[in-house]
């Protein structure tokens, strides 16, 4: 079991706990938002258990059929963590949209604070734990993991002041309307959320090409062997999580040998897999577009 495996087990397990208690306090307590967490992480749960099968299926061995292997199973897992946090959107916009027409003294808010700062510290844990393996390791799962956890930590936060505050205040009229507010503003964060695992998802799912950083990391290889080849025609660059495939096309002339070729292949091959992590090199020799002894000749100043 790696370690996102192990990151997806634990969370299964804290949603769980969260389920049990959300559900716990949602008996005695019109909060909506302790009534849309108990239903949203039983929704969550059954999300991170299909997350889990796809992450053991993504391990598999390229074959056959799947010559580059099934990785883009996580960003598959990435666009489900999107459609969960849409349907907590619509229910929650849903809900709240009613609550302010019909507004309602919260009720057992004063045990629901406890609960909520018990979860703002588990849940603060869990984003620095998921922040730690999506830096180690980035992949759609893991940023969907520290995004979702980074959702839950202000929930929590937000969700125990309005509850506080309804405990302290329980005869101000303004109160009644905090917990819909409160959910109006959470609907704000998960819509940020929402558009940001989407690009971030998509972009490896319609093979776009890596970011400029590693672009200037191969072209920067390539420059530094320029004496190794004799033509640059191109490049192509695309992303799965855990690994980046590049291909290169480089022209040699008829004279040089083909040992050199080899060794040039090789080292330029070995090179950028060193310095592009996860990088899957191809390096594809053809004859070089322009002649050597133009490639050769001295630059003349003219008048």
């Amino acid at each position: 079991m790696d370690a996102k495996e192990r990151r997806v087990v634990v969370s299964m397990a804290t949603v769980t706990a969260a389920i049990l208690l959300s559900g716990a306090a949602s008996l005695g307590s019109n909060v909506l938002v302790v009534r849309l967490d108990a239903v949203g992480s039983l929704i969550e749960l059954v999300a991170l258990a299909i997350t889990y099968v796809a992450l053991r299926r993504a391990k598999a061995a390229p074959s056959d059929d799947f010559n580059y292997g099934l990785g883009k199973l996580e960003n598959l897992c990435g666009l489900l963590f999107a459609q969960v946090q849409i349907v907590y959107l619509a229910v929650f916009v849903w809900l709240a949209v009613g609550r302010l027409g019909d507004p309602a003294p919260p009720q057992g808010a004063g045990w629901g604070v406890l609960l909520y700062v018990y979860g703002a510290v588990v849940t603060g844990l869990m984003m620095r734990w998921s922040a730690a393996l999506n830096r180690e390791s980035p992949s759609p799962v893991a940023q969907s993991l520290w995004r979702g956890y980074q959702i839950k930590f202000w929930a929590n936060v937000t969700t125990g002041t309005v509850l506080a505050l309804a405990a302290l205040f329980p005869d101000q009229p303004l109160t009644q309307y905090l917990d819909p507010l409160n959910v109006l503003a959470l609907c704000t964060l998960r819509l940020r959320n929402i558009h940001r695992m989407l690009k971030e998802s998509g972009r490896d799912l319609l093979d776009a090409a890596v970011d400029e950083h590693v672009r200037l990391i191969i072209l920067r290889e390539l420059a530094r062997r320029f004496d190794a080849y004799d033509d640059l025609l191109g490049y192509e660059t695309r992303r799965s999580p855990g690994a980046t495939f590049v291909t290169i096309h480089l022209g040699f002339t008829a004279d040089r040998p083909l040992a050199d070729v080899f060794d040039a292949v090789e080292t330029l091959t070995r090179s950028i897999e060193e310095h592009v992590p996860g990088a899957r090199v191809s390096i594809v020799p053809h004859k070089a577009t322009v002649p050597a002894a133009a490639q050769a000749a001295p630059l003349v100043e003219t008048s």
